[in-house]
């Protein structure tokens, strides 16, 4: 059995190894895709000491990519979602497991293989759920149906071929009025014997954000550096404290830089 992992999650299902991934692809030229918009400047956190949950850079944002369907959308041959229904698009990175029945028998992982990004569809409004939406995932040819939170900017952690199929996904892209405030932060996480953690947020309102953590690698004197928004800011572990660290601000973010998440 096939398991597609999104973002930085790990597979827990197993596949067979022929089975990959088919991402949309990249724009020509390489540049990154930003699936957030800068609504403003971004505050940064003054150089000094900083403790885990510490936000070290907050940025208000707005979604980039926005629209309704021009037809509806089936779930496993019935419709699932009307034409006219709103919707936002999402960026995530592909991971897929590819694993021999002797490796599964032995209870051993398979490869893992990355296989780039692409432009994930969902709706913008929960419907039976206040905590989840559904999202149309493009795999291997075909569209899944895949509920994912939290509904201000979904994250599908994982799913498998079980997931109904889905389709097709016609977009007609346009503003849509109505979505939640938005707020892009770079939250300090501590220390790990890798580097320093930081957790990646979506924010809105009260609710649960769109989180995803990355571990800044350490310098050759322990240190680490953190780029985001076309800034650099550089931490420093303190005595034998994982969760603390002092930042120094090395160039400070642009208040035009659009979020990578």
């Amino acid at each position: 059995m096939t398991s597609w992992i999104i973002g930085s999650a790990l597979a827990l299902a197993l596949a067979s190894p022929q089975d990959a991934l088919t991402p949309v692809a990249r724009p020509a030229g390489g540049e990154a895709v930003h699936a957030l918009k800068a609504e403003g400047p971004p505050t940064v956190r003054p150089a000094g000491r900083a403790v885990v949950g510490d936000v070290l850079i907050a940025q208000p944002v707005r979604h980039a990519f926005t629209g309704v369907l021009s037809q509806d959308v089936l779930r496993d041959g019935r419709v699932a979602m009307r034409a006219g229904t709103r919707v936002i698009g999402v960026r995530q990175s592909f991971y897929s497991v590819a694993t021999t029945r002797l490796q599964r028998s032995r209870g051993q992982m398979g490869e893992v293989r990355q296989n780039g990004n692409q432009t994930i569809w969902c709706a913008a409004d929960p419907a039976r759920s206040k905590t989840a939406v559904a999202c149309l995932p493009f795999v291997n040819g075909v569209t899944r149906w895949v509920e994912a939170s939290p509904p201000h900017y979904p994250v599908i952690r994982s799913f498998t071929p079980k997931a109904p199929l889905a389709g097709p996904v016609l977009v007609e892209p346009a503003p849509i009025e109505g979505l939640p405030p938005l707020r892009f932060t770079v939250v300090f996480a501590g220390w790990t014997p890798e580097g320093a953690a930081v957790d990646l947020n979506v924010e809105s309102g009260d609710g649960p954000p769109a989180t995803r953590r990355r571990v800044l690698e350490r310098n050759a004197d322990g240190g680490a550096t953190l780029l985001a928004l076309g800034g650099r800011l550089r931490l420093t572990p303190v005595a034998a404290d994982p969760n603390a660290a002092d930042i120094e601000i090395v160039i400070t973010p642009s208040p035009t830089a659009d979020p990578e998440f």
